[in-house]
């Protein structure tokens, strides 16, 4: 079987700013580039940061490792410019991806709330499935923190990356 080029979009992702953060979507990564090739975008802020953007690749058999890292901002207004930041270099890594690569066969969402707008946007341009693994444990009723008293905002944004992907696991 020919292995496919599948993008993983990964919200959550180990970065230098946070090493543990999503490790266990590092572990899959791994394991799935045994069968596939898999292009792995992550976007992460960095307050600490002297330039304005930067990009770490790591490459290996099979996986390739994207993370972007933009200069963020603590501020009040810093928080809205980061989410505008965030997704310009989102876009621009996916873009870089397509110009390499061409359109993926799968596009991977590890937990939709960001990267599924990317996901979204991939699958209304070049028709590319997608599928969306949540890993975020506010779906499970003993989590101190509920899907259900969330805002109206955060479950209509969730729940419309949820609904275009063509599987959808929690």
């Amino acid at each position: 079987m020919a292995r496919k080029k599948i993008l993983w979009l990964c919200s959550w992702y180990p970065n230098r700013v946070q090493p543990l953060n999503g490790d266990f979507v590092q572990r899959h990564a791994r394991a799935a580039a045994l069968y596939n090739d898999i292009y792995v975008v992550h976007v992460a802020g960095d307050a600490a940061m002297k330039e304005k953007q930067e990009e770490l690749v790591t490459v290996s058999e099979g996986l390739k490792e994207v993370i972007v890292y933009y200069k963020s901002q603590d501020s009040l207004t810093g928080k809205l410019f980061n989410h505008i930041k965030w997704l310009r270099c989102a876009m621009e890594a996916v873009q870089k991806y397509i110009k390499e690569n061409g359109a993926p066969d799968l596009v991977h969402v590890h937990v939709p709330f960001k990267m599924g707008i990317i996901g979204r946007k991939l699958k209304k341009k070049f028709g590319a499935p997608y599928v969306v693994t949540e890993h975020w444990t506010i779906y499970q009723p003993q989590s101190p923190v509920l899907y259900t008293d969330q805002n109206f905002f955060l479950k209509a944004l969730l729940s419309e990356q949820c609904r275009t992907a063509i599987y959808y696991y929690r």
